[in-house]
């Protein structure tokens, strides 16, 4: 494990050098924190004392609710300090770490959530645990397990030692077997059983954004060529964009709603969430038609742009839920608050409109004292686009902007921001956007202009040892980066990337670990369930398979077959704990196509790729070869090559498997894209 040890003479302050604005929230607290490390592990040794490990995030409610209980109090901090080496963890840092201990502590509570707090041995095998604790409770267990370990440590150490034994082999086991369309269809089938008719979305509340399932649905319906899901998942987004859910004000989702109306939310955004949304409102746009999902899909990214978006490039991880120790506190109006910045006729119909009342329609579960509290939603007849509302709107977001503003985490994760370049890029050419397409190419410059790829960036300073989720999510934003531009480069740079993500952390044929074999873990795990973001393993065959069809290379293809099928057992079981896994599944299984659009020069090609890409063909990938790409292009899709540019004329080659139909005209091309997809 490495380390000298040196018996602590005073209370040191050893988070103040992190990078997490997480650990930099706890640095006033008189706990003895450690960073997690071989200096806290050398000194539990040394000691012989228990870990306590609190895992959070910076935005994370009942992570601040515990810590100003808890963490900020004399009289806990004496106990932890007296009889644990207590170590602070940002999941968002570490997100493998937390996978195993909450793997534990899902198993060991039935339920997760953060804090996830657990207690370990110095060897960091973990024996206890549990997630928010109010201080009383904490109290007792604290004081129980101190006197459990001064008493009976070599039980307790034996106990973990099998617990870890067991936890291990779980985190790095596969089930392998056969896997077909047939789960695809019973993961749609399943999410579509829970399904809220009233209010949309999937019961039972809290109600999540869920858009890979929203994703899967539109997929699976328009392979079976049926309507329900389609018609449940517009019906779901467009109940959405009403709701508490939805900032009516300032655009961007919140991360879910607490009860089934959508009305009151946990207020923390996230930037994963803004991206995953954003695509399945692309998607959405793309299978109906309807155009409050392209404005959906510009008003998610509209607010990251704003307020997300780091001057250099890239994009910041969240905001709070919380605001001066109170959740949602920037968010909420007392009519009274309206009246004050309205006229009385704008306050007469913001309250008609916006759905307020004098006795407020929330309560604050947490400050239920608090009365006439509203959270915005807006009523379904109106158009999103009256100027009217839009003033109302804009006032009312001027007078907002002037409160007290819930923090913004500032750490720029490169998984988020290869799953927001994603989002950007394809708004950018699904939507005839540029300006998205833009603004995810500066992202992704961002990245690629670092001597190598880390795991985040804070302040321009570079940390953390890249995971595969990193990897596969910014390989993903890169393909669709190449297809809204068709600049060669990016899928050069993808291909350098599916290369690393391969040689690091795939196993074989048998999936992707989460990290990489250097680090100091109890097990490398091999993750197919998705969590909020898909799975290292959905995002690894997502994003492979889209570079090979793309690129030709059979062999990326290879590896998600063997991934799927090492996790087959299960995915046939229970397929909708994997969306993203379906997802792969569905483009695999096909029928895809990979269409070459072949031009003397780029605008000439203009009208035919909108035309293709208003064909809702999920399956499909679509590259351009112009006089100034095809040399570049043959590098990297070396099938292109033999594919000759006519002076004036622009012609299409729809293939499948990389076998090609003769080159036909654009409007006959369109033609057979609908037919084949």
């Amino acid at each position: 494990m490495g380390g000298q040890y040196t018996p602590p003479q005073t209370l040191m302050n050893r988070l103040s050098q992190s990078q997490s604005p997480y650990l930099l929230q706890h640095t006033e607290n008189p706990v003895n924190w450690y960073p997690w490390g071989a200096e806290a592990f050398v000194a539990a040794q040394a000691e012989n004392k228990p870990i306590f490990l609190s895992v959070g995030y910076s935005t994370c409610h009942w992570c601040h609710v515990m810590a100003h209980e808890s963490f900020e109090d004399e009289e806990i901090a004496a106990i932890l300090n007296a009889h644990f080496i207590s170590i602070k963890l940002d999941r968002e840092e570490r997100p493998d770490i937390d996978h195993i201990y909450m793997c534990y502590t899902q198993a060991a509570v039935g339920r997760g959530g953060w804090p996830n707090s657990v207690f370990l041995t110095p060897e960091r095998e973990p024996f206890y645990a549990g997630t928010y604790w109010p201080k009383e409770q904490f109290r007792q267990i604290l004081l129980s397990l101190a006197k459990e370990w001064q008493t009976d440590s070599a039980d307790v150490r034996s106990h973990a030692e099998r617990i870890a034994s067991v936890l291990a082999e779980g985190l790095a086991a596969t089930n392998p077997g056969e896997v077909t369309l047939e789960a695809l269809h019973q993961a749609a089938e399943r999410t579509l059983d829970r399904y809220d008719l009233e209010h949309g979305g999937f019961l039972p509340a809290p109600k999540f954004p869920m858009a890979d399932s929203l994703i899967l649905l539109l997929r699976s319906d328009h392979r079976r060529k049926e309507q329900e899901a389609t018609n449940a998942v517009l019906r779901t987004l467009g109940k959405m964009r009403l709701g508490g859910i939805y900032d009516q004000l300032d655009y961007g989702l919140h991360r879910y709603s607490t009860d089934e109306a959508w009305l009151v939310p946990h207020f923390e955004k996230m930037l994963y969430d803004q991206a995953l949304l954003a695509l399945a409102c692309i998607e959405a746009y793309d299978r109906s038609k309807i155009d409050l999902f392209a404005r959906m899909t510009d008003e998610l990214l509209d607010y990251v742009d704003r307020r997300l978006s780091d001057p250099a490039g890239a994009f910041w991880s969240a905001q709070d839920a919380d605001t001066e120790g109170e959740e949602g506190k920037t968010y909420v109006w007392h009519e009274d608050e309206l009246r004050a910045v309205l006229t009385e006729s704008e306050f007469n119909m913001a309250k008609a409109w916006f759905g307020t009342q004098s006795g407020g329609n929330f309560i604050d579960p947490h400050h239920p004292e608090i009365r006439g509290l509203n959270i915005l939603t807006l009523r379904p007849d109106l158009q999103l686009d009256d100027p009217v509302l839009e003033d109302l709107r804009h006032k009312l977001r001027r007078a907002r902007d002037a409160r007290p503003q819930p923090m913004t985490d500032d750490k720029c994760l490169l998984e988020w921001n290869g799953l927001m370049i994603a989002a950007m890029a394809r708004a950018g050419a699904h939507l005839d956007s540029p300006e998205w397409t833009a603004r995810a190419a500066s992202a992704a410059l961002f990245w690629t202009q670092l001597p190598t790829l880390p795991h985040q960036v804070r302040g321009g300073v570079p940390a953390g040892g890249v995971l595969a989720a990193d990897l596969a999510a910014f390989g993903w934003g890169l393909t669709e980066l190449y297809e809204a531009t068709f600049e060669p480069e990016w899928l050069a740079i993808a291909s350098r990337v599916a290369d690393q993500l391969i040689g690091e952390f795939a196993d074989g044929v048998n999936g992707f670990f989460s990290s990489p074999a250097e680090a100091e873990l109890l097990s490398r795990s091999k993750v197919w369930v998705d969590s909020a973001t898909p799975s290292p393993n959905g995002l690894a065959c997502n994003f492979l398979l889209r570079l090979a069809r793309l690129t030709g290379r059979a062999d990326l293809e290879q590896h998600v077959r063997k991934t799927i099928e090492t996790f087959g057992a299960d995915l046939a079981r229970v397929p909708e704990a994997a969306d993203s896994l379906m997802l792969a599944l569905d483009l695999l299984v096909g029928p895809g196509q990979e269409i070459v659009v072949v031009a003397p020069e780029e605008h000439l090609a203009h009208d035919t790729l909108h035309g293709l890409r208003a064909v809702y063909a999920p399956r499909a990938v679509i590259l351009l070869k112009t006089e100034e790409s095809a040399e570049a292009l043959a590098l990297v899709a070396p099938y292109t090559a033999g594919m000759p540019i006519e002076p004036n004329t622009v012609k299409v080659y729809l293939c499948s498997g990389f076998t090609c139909e003769r080159p036909m005209d654009p409007g006959e091309a369109i033609r057979r894209l609908q037919e084949l997809a």
